[in-house]
């Protein structure tokens, strides 16, 4: 996992459930985009964390490349955007929105996806 200590991680999932049991927490959205052949999940984290971690099926853009990128973007899929904290995912979704994409975005952490990996979606 990417957090540096076990009780580190028994700390920060207790967390995370409890706000996942709030309602609050958009996981199914999530949940149904990762195997969906139509939706690209776009990871805008640096190399190096898209490298240790990221979630299967996605493509690492750093969040500084996408501009560059864009002429290359899909416009027959929906595009996913996931980030470190949600705000450059937000953003960016709304970019490429401007732009004729269909974009959705995570708008909580990477870290807060990492309850999922239990279930295999890494």
């Amino acid at each position: 996992t990417l957090l540096a200590s076990s009780a580190a991680s028994d700390v920060y999932k207790r967390q995370i459930l409890t706000y996942i049991n709030s309602g609050d927490f958009m996981y199914d959205d999530i949940l149904q985009h990762i195997y969906n052949p139509q939706t690209l999940i776009i990871d805008l984290r640096d190399e190096f964390s898209f490298r240790q971690l990221h979630l299967k099926n996605a493509i690492n853009i750093p969040g500084d490349d996408l501009k560059s990128q864009i002429p290359y973007l899909p416009h027959d899929k929906l595009l996913y955007f996931i980030c470190d904290t949600g705000k450059t995912a937000k953003k960016m979704a709304e970019q490429c929105q401007q732009l004729g994409f269909q974009c959705q975005y995570f708008p909580h952490s990477f870290q807060s996806l990492l309850i999922l990996e239990k279930q295999q979606f890494f």
